[in-house]
């Protein structure tokens, strides 16, 4: 019955009398997971970067340092790839998970 059921922002809750308790439902959200480029960490990764002394390197705050890396082949290091996931193409389950093989060539 329409008269029963309570809804909060607008059905993302809900209350519903089931006849003899209230029960609170709450609708389901599916997300999809995309790896994503972190130009930062892959500028520190190369030295570009003022807080490590480069400051006459190339630009410390340089975006496309991925793209560039990947043409001459960096995606095939497993630290580098991780750190430019959407770029490399990395699986999107290692970028919500451990990525074991990145961790181990980092301790080389």
């Amino acid at each position: 019955q329409a008269g029963n059921i309570f809804e909060l922002r607008e059905g993302e809750y809900r209350l519903r009398w089931s006849g003899c308790s209230w029960e609170i439902e709450n609708s389901a959200v599916e997300v999809t997971l995309v790896c994503e480029d972190d130009p930062t960490a892959a500028n520190i990764l190369f030295g570009n970067t003022n807080w490590t002394g480069w400051v006459d390197g190339p630009d410390p705050n340089d975006i496309a340092v991925c793209t560039a890396a990947q043409a001459i082949g960096y995606c095939d290091n497993a630290v580098f790839a991780g750190v430019c996931a959407d770029t490399c193409g990395v699986d999107n389950d290692l970028c919500v998970g451990d990525n074991d093989a990145a961790a181990a060539a980092w301790g080389e």
